[in-house]
């Protein structure tokens, strides 16, 4: 019973890890798009970089890498090449505060997909409070921006709501490429996994990018740039690993897992706040008490269940 307990620690602490690594992520992103507003190219230079990387680090596993290479592309196609497509589309026209919050939302989306294609992760009445909470605390921060009811600079209402959608999407992708990983990739290091599908899908953004003529002489980045394609580097690099490892060795549920992104918005947030100089209103505060206590709850009642 107490190496359950420690194991479970450990998948939640990486958990913590991978969702915090992604909070930053935005901040990183927006930081970009003052030097460069290529999106495609931008995304991909990211992911290429850290997928180049992490298969030099797993040459001894580079079978692994062709004899998989099929299961592979598929994550790369949809999780990176489409996924982060509209990703990186959608926080071109909102703040960091409010994108971080859209996809800290993503237990909500991931809970349901997860309940409709799994058999043995359907909703529980906890789960069902807990995302009841998270869902009611992106819809107050996006109605609450979209209509600039404080007063504040606001974007228009139509691109507000299209970039939500956008958000939506990309967590869509995500649920169902987490269960295809959780389901398909067993016994494939998950090092490959991960290098394999940011090698992909980053060289697939990149050619996007070159179609869609993003300019992309990279000699004549500015220094701020360079740093957050950096940033985003290790971003990608880590929190991939690490989240493709608990799912796995299925130390969580694809559910329970992704509850722990409801800590993104919180970081997001503050981080935003702290670099961007994004200041938080009464719909954003509101917003993330009620996603704070949705991830209060849901840990709470694991805890006694167990």
């Amino acid at each position: 019973m107490s190496e359950i307990k420690n194991t479970r620690a450990v998948a939640a602490l990486g958990a913590f890890i991978s969702s915090f690594l992604w909070s930053t992520a935005f901040v990183a992103i927006k930081i970009g798009y003052r030097y460069y507003s290529g999106q495609f190219t931008f995304a991909g230079i990211r992911f290429f970089l850290a997928g180049v990387i992490l298969l030099l680090f797993s040459l001894k596993y580079m079978k692994m890498f062709f004899a998989n290479f099929k299961v592979l592309f598929i994550i790369g196609f949809f999780q990176i090449f489409i996924g982060y497509a509209v990703f990186y589309t959608a926080l071109k026209y909102i703040d960091a505060t409010v994108s971080s919050i859209i996809v800290g939302g993503s237990p909500v989306t991931t809970a349901l997909v997860s309940h409709i294609v799994l058999k043995d992760d359907k909703l529980n009445k906890n789960k069902i409070i807990s995302l009841v909470l998270g869902f009611l605390g992106i819809f107050v921060v996006v109605i609450g921006k979209a209509s600039g009811g404080d007063g504040a600079a606001h974007n228009p209402f139509l691109i507000t709501l299209v970039s939500a959608f956008l958000l939506i999407l990309n967590q869509i992708i995500n649920a169902l490429v987490n269960i295809y990983v959780a389901k398909k990739s067993l016994g494939v290091n998950p090092v490959i996994i991960n290098g394999g599908q940011l090698f992909i899908g980053g060289a697939l953004l990149i050619l996007l990018g070159t179609i869609a003529g993003e300019e992309q002489n990279f000699l004549q980045f500015e220094m701020p740039l360079l740093m957050a394609i950096g940033w985003l580097v290790i971003v990608s690099t880590f929190a991939f690993t690490i989240w493709y490892t608990i799912l796995q060795k299925k130390l969580m549920t694809v559910s329970e897992l992704n509850i722990w992104k409801f800590i993104t918005p919180v970081s997001g947030a503050i981080l935003a706040f702290l670099l961007l100089k994004e200041i938080p209103n009464i719909y954003t505060i509101a917003g993330l008490v009620l996603v704070v206590l949705s991830l209060f709850f849901n840990s709470k009642k694991q805890k006694k269940s167990e």
